[in-house]
């Protein structure tokens, strides 16, 4: 938004969590309070189990089970202390304890100012943003569309396929 000049087309692909309408799950608001979040990562390291019970939070625990190598990325990547520093400075730059920062939200003339090519690719039970979320950014991007996938919060876990001709064909197109 800051720098459109430096891209010639966008792509999100999976819920945008600061439009409009997107709601933040209790677990990542929890995780974003300074001293707590730190805590909780060192008390619960992720194995497995838990972050297959993570990835069903936001619709995609029956697609997790079918990247075992995936799996054990995650779980390596949840035990570095670098990458868990660095996801906890993320979560708190956007996050607050009641939910996203107001000052970080996506307002709809922000959408409505975007002058890029814009293709949304939404999963249809996405626990972050409905589906009405994603049709109403849609709307207010002045060239955006959106396609919409049977997918929760992470539709190129389950069509890597689809999702890579989505984004190839957009691009070819002229767009990207």
């Amino acid at each position: 938004m800051a720098r459109p000049e430096r891209i010639r087309s966008l792509v999100p692909v999976g819920s945008v969590p600061l439009l409009p309408g997107t709601r933040c799950p209790a677990p990542l608001r929890l995780m974003a309070i300074p001293g707590l979040g730190a805590l909780l990562a060192r008390l619960a390291k992720p194995t497995p189990r838990s972050l297959v019970r993570l990835l069903s939070s936001v619709g995609e625990g029956e697609t997790i089970v079918r990247h075992p190598e995936l799996i054990d990325a995650l779980v390596a990547g949840g035990n570095d202390p670098v990458a868990v520093a660095a996801d906890l400075a993320e979560l708190r730059a956007v996050i607050q304890p009641f939910g996203f920062r107001r000052s970080m939200r996506l307002r709809p003339a922000d959408l409505q100012a975007l002058s890029v090519p814009t293709l949304l690719i939404w999963g249809d039970h996405d626990p972050i943003g409905s589906v009405g979320v994603a049709r109403l950014a849609a709307r207010l991007i002045p060239s955006a569309g959106l396609e919409v996938l049977p997918a929760g919060h992470v539709p190129q876990l389950g069509h890597p396929g689809r999702v890579a001709t989505l984004v190839s064909d957009f691009v070819r197109s002229g767009h990207g």
